[in-house]
Order: C-alpha cells, then sequence, then structure tokens
C-alpha cells in the first residue's frame, strides 16, 4: 500500500516539474494554414537583426473582462517568440498594475484607459482598463495606445519596430539638425481675443516646451526659433511658399484697434527642404458665423512627428496625382464627395504620401505613382512626365474609370477619356468601354414597405477564392473581394513574351459585359442569356522593360501659364527689336528604355471610404495595400499583413451538390439512425436469447 502511495507521489512530482519547465521552454506545432500563430519571415529578420537594446513596456490592467482578457496571453507568447529570434537584445516587461507607480508610468508615455463594456449580473456596465504597449530604442519612443484585438497583432508589432529602428538610424545618422521655426506676429495678440483666441499669446511658449520635450527622444536634432513675422505686400509670396496663413482685419474703432494682418504657421526645415504645419483652422459654420481654432497643444507633438519624418523621408516616398480631378485624399466636411480619406491614413503608416500635380516635374525619388480616378484629359507633356517616370523606375498604379458618373436620379454615365488609353495601349495594355456585371454580386436589402427581398447590385461582383490569383504569395491568404464598377481589362497578347504578366483576379463563370450602359440604376439592369456570360480579367500586375511611348517621337511642350505666355510675348518683341535668332528650342533628354512595373485595374471606387476600411482589416484594404507594397518591393510585408487574413467562406458548390446534401440530412441520416437503432436491437434480443438459454 505504501509503495501505491510513493508512486502517486513520484508521477505527481516529475508531471510538476515537465510542466514548470514547459511554461519557459516549450513546443509548439503551428497546423493553421496561414502559420498565423508562428512568426512570418518578415517578423524574425526584423527582430534578429536588432544591433541595439530594443523594450516592449506593456500596461495591461489585471483581469480584463472578456473578450481582453485573451489578448494579454496572446500578447505574452507572441513577444516571448520574438524574444528566442533577438540574439539577446530584445526586452519584454509587462508592468505590474499593482506598482504603485503603474498609472503614473503609463501617463509619462501616453498610455491612457480606456473604456469597455462589462456584462455583471445581466446589466450592462463600463470599465475603465490599461491595454496599451510602448516601444523603447534608444531614446526613441513609440506607442501604440490601445490593443483591443489579436487580428494583425503581429503585423502591428512588426512594422512598428521597423519604423522606430529606421527612425533611429535615421536621426543618428544626421549632419545637420531640423529647424522648426514658429512664425507669429505678436499683432495678433490685439485682435486674438475677438477672434475667440485668448490662449495665442502664451502659445509660443506652449511650443517651445512640446519642442523640448520632443528633443529628449530625438538626441538634441531639433532647433527651435521664435519669429514675430511683420507681414506686408511684399513678402505675402513668400510666405505662401511657406505655407505661412495671413489674416488680414479691418478697423475695430469701438476696441481702438487699427486696421491691420499678421500670419501664423510652423515651419519644419532640413536640407533645403520645408513642411508647413498649419496651426490655425478657419471654419464658416452656416447661422454661427466664422470660428477661429488653434490646434490644441496635445495634439501638436504628434503632428510634428509626422512632419519630422516625412521631412526626413524615413519612410519610403510614394506618389499620388492630385491634379485631373483624381480622387480627393481628404473626405469633404459635408461627406457630398467621395473620398480617399480611409485609404490615405492606410497608406501614411508605411510609406510618406507626397501629392503631385503634373504642373511640376514628378519626383525622381518616388518608387510608386498612383493614378486614382481622374476625368479630365492629360497634355501630351504630361502623359510625358508619366511616361518617363516609369522609365526611370518608378511603377504605376492606374485605377482608371472608363466612365464618370453624373450625379441624379438616373445616375446618368458619360464616357471618360483621359488620354492614359494612348499609354496603356502602347503598353499593351486595354480597359475596355463597358462594366463589368457579375451574377455572383453583393445583394441589397430591401426595405419591408418597398416589398421587401432581396435585390442584385450586378456592378459590385463577389470575387469568390478560386477566381484569385493564390499562386502569387501576397495574394495567398485573401479569399474574397468585393468589386464596384468594374471595367474589363484586356490584355495584348505579344506582350506575354516580352513582360511577366500576373492576372490578379477575375469575375466569375457567370459575368458579362455591359456595353452603352447609360445609368447605373440597379433597377434597369438585367441580365443577358446564360451563354454570353464568361469570367473577365479585372486586375492585373505587368513586370519587364518597358519601352517608351514617345521613343521616336519629340518631347512634348510644356503648356505655359498666362505669366510664362506673357514673358514670351516680351521676349518675341524684344527679338524683333534686336532682330536676333528666334525660335530657339532646347532638346530635353529622354529615355527610350526602362524597367518597371504597373498595376492596372478599371475602377477607382475600390478605393473609396465606403469599400476601404480604416482599420485596414476587411480583405478589399489588405488586397489594395498588398498591391502597393509589392510595387513597392516589399512583398515581405505584404506576405505578413496577408496572414492574419480571416476571411474564409465555405467553398461554392453547384446547385445539385447543395439538394444532394439536403436529401442526406433530412432523409438518409433518419434511416441511418433508424437502422442502427434496429441493430442494436437484434444485438441485445440474441443476447437475452442466449442468457435465458443458459437457465432454462
Amino acid at each position: 500500500m505504501v509503495e501505491k502511495y510513493i508512486k502517486f507521489f513520484l508521477y505527481l512530482t516529475i508531471i510538476i516539474l515537465i510542466n514548470m519547465v514547459c511554461q519557459n521552454h516549450f513546443i509548439k506545432i503551428d497546423t493553421t494554414k496561414t502559420k498565423m500563430y508562428s512568426l512570418s519571415e518578415k517578423s524574425v529578420n526584423v527582430v534578429s537583426g536588432l544591433t541595439e537594446p530594443f523594450t516592449i513596456k506593456c500596461f495591461f490592467s489585471k483581469d480584463l473582462p472578456p473578450p481582453y482578457n485573451v489578448i494579454k496571453q496572446y500578447l505574452k507568447d507572441l513577444l516571448e517568440e520574438y524574444s528566442e529570434y533577438s540574439n539577446n537584445n530584445f526586452n519584454y516587461e509587462f508592468v505590474d498594475p499593482k506598482n504603485k507607480d503603474f498609472h503614473r508610468l503609463a501617463s509619462e508615455y501616453g498610455i491612457t484607459p480606456v473604456q469597455v463594456q462589462v456584462i455583471k449580473k445581466d446589466e450592462l456596465k463600463y470599465q475603465s482598463v490599461y491595454m496599451g504597449i510602448v516601444l523603447i530604442h534608444g531614446d526613441a519612443i513609440y506607442k501604440i495606445p490601445v490593443i483591443n484585438t489579436t487580428n494583425r497583432l503581429e503585423y502591428l508589432l512588426t512594422s512598428s519596430m521597423e519604423k522606430l529602428i529606421n527612425k533611429v538610424s535615421y536621426l543618428l545618422s544626421l549632419k545637420e539638425n531640423i529647424n522648426i521655426d514658429l512664425y507669429l506676429s505678436k499683432d495678433l495678440y490685439k485682435i486674438a481675443p475677438y477672434l475667440g483666441l485668448k490662449e495665442l499669446p502664451n502659445y509660443p511658449t506652449q511650443v517651445k516646451n512640446v519642442i523640448k520635450d520632443l528633443n529628449k527622444k530625438y538626441y538634441n536634432k531639433l532647433n527651435y526659433n521664435f519669429i514675430d513675422l511683420n507681414v506686408s505686400n511684399s513678402n505675402t509670396e513668400k510666405l505662401n511658399k511657406l505655407g505661412i496663413q495671413v489674416l488680414k482685419w479691418p478697423e475695430f474703432k469701438k476696441a481702438h484697434l487699427k486696421s491691420g494682418q499678421g500670419g501664423i504657421g510652423l515651419v519644419l526645415e532640413y536640407n533645403k527642404e520645408h513642411i508647413s504645419v498649419p496651426l490655425l483652422r478657419v471654419i464658416n459654420l452656416p447661422l454661427i458665423g466664422t470660428q477661429y481654432l488653434l490646434t490644441p497643444i496635445q495634439d501638436l507633438k504628434d503632428i510634428i512627428e509626422t512632419s519630422i519624418q516625412s521631412l526626413l523621408h524615413i519612410n519610403q516616398s510614394i506618389g499620388y496625382i492630385t491634379s485631373h480631378d483624381t480622387l480627393p485624399l481628404y473626405s469633404s466636411p459635408f461627406g457630398e464627395v467621395s473620398s480617399a480619406n480611409n485609404f490615405r491614413k492606410l497608406l501614411s503608416e508605411c510609406y510618406d504620401i507626397k501629392e503631385i500635380d503634373l504642373k511640376k516635374q514628378i519626383p525622381l525619388n518616388i518608387k510608386t505613382l498612383i493614378i486614382a480616378g481622374p476625368k479630365t484629359k492629360f497634355s501630351d507633356y504630361e502623359l510625358f512626365q508619366i511616361d518617363q517616370a516609369l522609365m526611370h523606375g518608378t511603377n504605376l498604379a492606374i485605377f482608371l474609370d472608363k466612365f464618370k458618373e453624373i450625379p441624379g436620379r438616373q445616375s446618368m454615365l458619360l464616357k471618360n477619356e483621359t488620354g492614359l488609353e494612348k499609354l496603356l495601349n502602347h503598353y499593351g495594355i486595354k480597359i475596355k468601354n463597358s462594366i463589368v456585371m457579375d451574377k455572383n454580386c453583393f445583394k441589397q436589402r430591401i426595405p419591408q414597405e418597398q416589398g421587401g427581398g432581396q435585390r442584385p447590385i450586378y456592378f459590385a461582383p463577389i470575387i469568390k477564392s478560386k477566381n484569385i490569383n493564390h499562386k502569387l504569395k501576397y495574394l495567398e491568404n485573401i479569399n474574397g473581394l468585393v468589386m464596384l464598377k468594374n471595367s474589363p481589362i484586356e490584355i495584348d497578347k505579344k506582350i506575354s513574351k516580352k513582360y511577366k504578366v500576373d492576372m490578379l483576379f477575375c469575375s466569375s463563370k457567370n459575368s458579362w459585359e455591359a456595353k452603352n450602359i447609360q445609368t447605373m440604376n440597379p433597377l434597369f439592369i438585367y441580365p443577358p442569356k446564360q451563354e454570353k456570360m464568361h469570367k473577365i480579367p479585372l486586375a492585373y500586375i505587368i513586370s519587364g522593360e518597358f519601352e517608351s511611348y514617345f521613343k521616336d517621337k519629340p518631347i512634348p511642350p510644356k503648356e505655359k501659364n498666362n505669366k510664362e505666355k506673357e514673358n514670351k510675348t516680351k521676349d518675341t518683341k524684344t527679338n524683333r527689336k534686336n532682330k536676333g535668332i528666334t525660335n530657339v528650342v532646347t532638346k530635353g533628354t529622354k529615355i527610350d528604355k526602362g524597367y518597371g512595373k504597373i498595376f492596372i485595374i478599371g475602377s477607382s471606387d475600390i478605393l473609396t471610404d465606403s469599400v476601404i476600411d480604416t482599420q485596414g482589416d476587411t480583405p478589399n484594404s489588405i488586397f489594395i495595400m498588398n498591391v502597393i507594397d509589392v510595387l513597392n518591393d516589399k512583398i515581405d510585408r505584404a506576405i505578413l499583413r496577408a496572414k492574419t487574413e480571416e476571411f474564409n467562406p465555405l467553398e461554392d458548390v453547384s446547385d445539385s451538390i447543395k439538394t444532394n446534401i439536403k436529401v442526406f440530412n433530412i432523409l438518409i441520416v433518419p434511416i441511418i439512425v433508424l437502422l442502427f437503432g434496429f441493430f442494436i436491437k437484434i444485438l441485445r434480443n440474441r443476447k437475452r436469447k442466449k442468457i435465458k438459454e443458459m437457465f432454462i
């Protein structure tokens, strides 16, 4: 008996010891298709490449309510895995919430509590909790105030780490300091109370304190200057170039104030480049009137940090053409115009967005140029700029609408000719003058007062997994997309031998082309006969050595503005007087061939806020950002982002298979259960007979 107890306690001790060892040294087998619970190659490369200590401090409240209670453990497991690949340069710490300095430390790092819903005793309550982390590398700090989901957590951590590492490396390599100049006319102090800006006289001191605080983590690379601005007609043009806001006011006899003018603005300057930060918002409200609002000091710190990163080009630059009525990057205050505001926010997390006006030259340091939904015609010189940008190695992301919609009850459509068609046709790409309709589409719910049910929106195809090119790694885990008002893409068969052509996705076999379409009203769109339906390619990436459209053509002349035309007229008159040589043309340089990539899709609506979400979690958002990453040679980042895609719909099956499954579930399964019951009953009867025979 004693021997049994000894064995029991011995086995129990062994089990406890094994568990204690496994807490710090564990083996994990990730059986998920996307390896969701294992670090990606990108994350391993970032953390293993650390040459200086990197610390993550985690501020989480004790006893978090569900579903937030699992986030802390998931984060801990993830950070533990990071540390295994870090060569001892990666550290993490979960600050004990019982620590008396917990709240003070969290506040110093900019981590504030958030309100979450809690259900206790069938009652809905709100609880204030901490769920934030701080990344520290040298003197540089990057905070993530709230982590309320495990989705995309690895991507968030790795991209934040990479951003902070790049920032520190860049700051340490700076040869000169960054100048931050506050331009402010002291004359504005007199009028400030009448504009509702009583805090304006204290603003310079507050800005100085912000810069002083920032200097602690920017290695004292920031020089602050206050400039008492004297605005005059002679320097107005210079102030406009610097982005300084100028205010003019009339005479206020009651307040004994003379008429005058003053300016305000913050300018960051480094290496002959500058970025202006507007400090005053002027809002015209109906009935209320004009309101003047200063940028809050608590927001200014983040704005300056973002501006510094953009000024130093810490992130890769990406161009966005803002002329030719392209899709606006910023949402309208009244929301009457569609915008790419959410897309801009997601893009700015990884890239510096440069707004490009083709009246000026396209910078050569831009890796990708985005052209989204232009509605006016490009001049030959502007097309020449785009063509030569491609020849120089700038990749193109083109979202081109073949129709433009005229607002109204019937949503009338007009053909949209931009001139880009000439370039694309030369490169072997054709966007057809039609809209792709698909029976596999988004279904709109009809209100009960209108009869109820669903209405198919044929111009919003649902792209299912089988129609997405999963051979491409950055699309491997994307299992569904929703498109909107797409035109078909046709690739010249001859170029497939010259270039690498990747079809990204296509519509279903139940789709068709709507030609000569005049309205997007779903009530007037009907599917044709089944035999006219087929799969239609909707997006491509073409890469290779492209030949310039202007190879055997002269360089088109640049369009001149009114001032240039006036100067030209004066010069011509002068030449006539002097009888000198006129019409002298300086020959510019052009490149006839260049390697690049072109992403092409026949819709800009897929970039609008109605399709792209703010968090970047939907398949459409992940797809668009992955395409941009691929064009910028960041395919490892694209693979990491797509890894966390959790949209996994069931595979599509035919109606006959669905019917067979229903029949099987309704009829066959009950019959099998009945037969099994009869079989068991027969066995029991036999057993009873045997027992009965033994005793009789």
